[in-house]
């Protein structure tokens, strides 16, 4: 079953408008530097306690050797211990200070739907990308970018359905529509016909993915490795 479609929260929905979440937004980061003074302390001063308390089951067959077995466990406990602990009064910080508030009450209903908002959109993009296939494929690529503002021309192809998309002046794109991750070897295919198309640059998208080897073997070459992600961030950049 499809997922429900979302819109966009916006402040007004909240009674917020831009002036009161920087006010909130600025009020919370003060307390937050506030409570920082204490908070530096707390992983030390957890791994101090929980290493003296160690020591003194120990004793009195306390010796090197009991050092080396208490000291690591102890260190790396205080400080997971300490942070949550510092996280924890950061937030009973900021709730003191500002729990009354109906600003911020209105603003953590805000920054919540946002979240959803965010969450829906990012795997609901993901979905309609993993569905794109063939020419349609293409299409969408195409469409997306001179959402984005960019130059886009198409030119078909001789020897086979498609069509050759440039962005720009000097830009090629290949969309590559197999299954599975790019290969290097495939990128090794590509740099060869950017070289023969008299472009200086090429943009390679796949929404599979691509190799360790393919990502490593452009890295001296005049070629982006576009995945699924970059389209998403795009898509989001260009609709919100």
């Amino acid at each position: 079953m499809a997922s429900q479609r979302m819109t966009r929260p916006r402040p007004l929905d909240f009674d917020l408008n831009e002036a009161i979440i920087t006010e909130v937004e600025s009020r919370i980061d003060q307390l937050e530097q506030k409570s920082l003074k204490i908070n530096k302390w707390i992983p030390f001063l957890s791994t101090a306690v929980l290493y003296l308390g160690s020591s003194l089951m120990l004793f009195p067959r306390w010796n090197l050797l009991s050092f080396a077995y208490t000291f690591l466990p102890t260190l790396v406990t205080g400080l997971l211990l300490g942070k949550a602990t510092a996280q924890k009064v950061t937030a009973y910080t900021i709730k003191k200070g500002l729990g009354n508030s109906r600003d911020y009450r209105n603003y953590l209903r805000y920054q919540k739907s946002l979240r959803r908002y965010q969450k829906w959109f990012w795997e609901s993009r993901r979905r309609f990308w993993k569905n794109q296939k063939g020419l349609d494929f293409e299409f969408e690529i195409c469409s997306l970018l001179k959402r984005a503002g960019l130059r886009v021309r198409q030119q078909e192809l001789q020897d086979r359905v498609g069509y050759r998309i440039i962005v720009g002046a000097d830009t090629m794109v290949y969309v590559e529509k197999e299954n599975g991750r790019v290969s290097s070897e495939r990128i090794s295919q590509r740099f060869k016909e950017l070289k023969k198309t008299g472009l200086n640059r090429a943009i390679i998208i796949s929404k599979n993915g691509f190799t360790k080897e393919a990502i490593q073997s452009v890295k001296f070459k005049p070629i982006k490795l576009w995945d699924i992600n970059h389209l998403v961030r795009l898509q989001k950049k260009v609709e919100n």
